[in-house]
């Protein structure tokens, strides 16, 4: 099993970071379904994602709400750090989920000769949970229903499992029954196949034209 020091030294960090900062980051594990941390990125926390998926939720004081999912190797909590962006945050374990700690506030004020060593990945960490983000946010806005879950199906290799449709619905943010409605038609369509806990594309072609449809109407 890997430790904190076998990770710092994968991202050529090991020698370069000072003892101080290195005690303070920390490998968190958790189960699917766990509650991260509520107040996570008001704490100068940066993750990353060494195992498993999580999702991310931001609550806006205008009471809208904004999620994107974060992969094995993905950074999250870097800009809330850069930016001091001032959200409320839920951050979700959607499967089993080993991530590492990194107190990046610190090292950004005291460290700023170890933090050059990581400004890239962390630029890209940054990059990356905008375009989530906003990414998510705008085609939820200017999309149907049914081509905002072709387009996630897309982004996510065509391919979806999750533990059951209510969880999918939230997920994203579609209403349960419409989001059965879309699941149904696709099916009845040929484009799609669904079990209990996946769906996929069946139908390459079928799926570019039902896609492309919509995307002409934003």
């Amino acid at each position: 099993m890997k430790t904190k020091l076998d990770y710092l030294k994968q991202m050529g960090l090991e020698d370069i970071l000072p003892q101080t900062i290195v005690d303070k980051i920390k490998i968190e594990t958790y189960k699917k379904g766990d509650m991260i941390e509520m107040e996570a990125f008001h704490q100068g926390k940066s993750w990353k994602i060494l195992e498993g998926v999580v999702k991310v939720t931001l609550y806006m004081g205008h009471g809208k709400e904004y999620f994107a999912e974060f992969k094995e190797d993905e950074w999250i909590g870097v800009a809330s750090n850069l930016l001091a962006v001032n959200v409320t945050v839920d951050i979700e374990a959607k499967t089993d989920t080993k991530l590492l700690s990194i107190p990046i506030k610190e090292m950004i004020e005291k460290h700023p000769d170890a933090m050059i060593h990581l400004w890239e990945k962390i630029a890209r960490g940054s990059a990356m949970e905008f375009i989530r983000f906003l990414g998510g946010s705008m085609a939820k806005a200017v999309l149907t229903n049914e081509g905002y879950f072709l387009n996630y199906l897309s982004q996510n290799d065509r391919e979806i499992k999750f533990g059951n449709t209510k969880e999918l619905s939230e997920l994203l943010n579609t209403n349960l029954r419409t989001l059965q409605r879309i699941i149904r038609k696709l099916k009845e369509e040929g484009i799609i196949e669904k079990t209990k806990n996946k769906i996929w594309v069946i139908d390459e072609a079928a799926f570019e034209g039902a896609l492309e449809e919509q995307l002409e109407v934003m």
